[in-house]
């Protein structure tokens, strides 16, 4: 234990030193990559008590978790508790880029899903401090099973557009991601969905490991997918398949080769954020310890976004 904190220390010096020279090139927030992290690896942690972790660590922004069973659940969250949640954000310098939730699209509660949106729209404009003229996307797996494509396709794309409409009623993006095993399993299913719906309300949150999963590469998938991107998740996997055997990871600890992938971001122009998710399949895990996982993945990621020539945006508090 004390050889791995000893590691980790030297890590965290490094790679806190080589963000905060990255950041303070003061680049314009449209030439820059923000690197992020949620507290949905964190579900046990008090929510201010995350926020403040995220920002020692020195990420970005910050991605909150709505999901039954979270401290940020919204049903749970007070006024006075969003408020203090929006300051806080501001008073960090944090963005907000996305808000993750589960809308399970061909569920029979298509009229609550509506209600969902809403709710998670309405969520976000009262926490969000508006950091680097950041309002988050609403994110979302779709759910379902790949073999029901062909005779689900078009009920999904009936629901996606009454989605798309909610967004703009709200003012907030909803993007979804492909998921490996799920109705949009890949690139071209997704790409398909977004371009029927043809709403910039509707998005795509681009999440590789889940392509990658399905065997597909980052740069068929990532070239094919950027157009309609507004925001990158990243974990890692080895394997390559979610059959028995496949096993997720923080992101730097796999297959991925993260070089390549923001070297790709880079030549894309992608001016957004990435946020690392810390896979529910390693938080479940007897012994796994949030602090760790967060620290670790921005040790992992950001000398390489360093490395690669990324400038990040400059942390600047607003006042609410």
């Amino acid at each position: 234990m004390q050889t791995r904190r000893a590691c980790l220390k030297s890590l965290m010096a490094g790679a806190v030193s080589v963000g905060a020279s990255t950041r303070s090139q003061g680049a314009e927030a449209k030439d820059t990559i923000g690197f992020g992290q949620g507290n949905y690896g964190a579900p046990d942690v008090e929510t201010r008590k995350a926020i403040q972790l995220i920002a020692d660590v020195g990420y970005d922004s910050v991605e909150l978790c709505l999901m039954p069973g979270w401290p940020t659940e919204p049903a749970k969250v007070s006024a006075s508790q969003r408020r203090e949640i929006r300051k806080q954000v501001g008073d960090l310098g944090l963005a907000m880029p996305s808000l993750l939730d589960t809308i399970r699209l061909l569920d029979p509660g298509h009229k609550t899903n509506l209600e969902m949106i809403r709710r998670d729209a309405q969520f976000g404009h009262d926490v969000n401090a508006g950091v680097g003229g950041v309002t988050p996307c609403i994110q979302t797996i779709l759910g379902g099973k790949s073999e029901d494509w062909d005779s689900q396709k078009g009920l999904a794309v009936e629901r996606l557009k009454d989605w798309s409409e909610v967004a703009k009623e709200m003012r907030m993006v909803v993007a979804f991601k492909g998921e490996n095993l799920n109705l949009n399993d890949t690139s071209q299913k997704t790409l398909w969905l977004v371009q029927q719906v043809n709403s910039p309300w509707l998005r795509i949150l681009y999440d590789y490991s889940h392509y990658q999963a399905g065997g597909e590469t980052l740069a068929d998938s990532l070239n094919r997918l950027m157009p309609y991107t507004v925001m990158i998740s990243i974990k890692d996997g080895k394997n390559y398949t979610d059959k028995p055997g496949f096993e997720r990871l923080l992101p730097g600890d796999g297959h991925i080769d993260y070089v390549d992938y923001f070297r790709r971001l880079k030549q894309l122009k992608y001016h957004g954020h990435v946020v690392v998710e810390i896979s529910h399949q390693l938080s479940v895990r007897p012994g796994y310890d949030p602090v760790y996982a967060i620290k670790h993945s921005y040790s992992n990621i950001a000398p390489i976004m360093a490395k690669v020539g990324i400038s990040r945006p400059p942390h600047q508090k607003v006042k609410v």
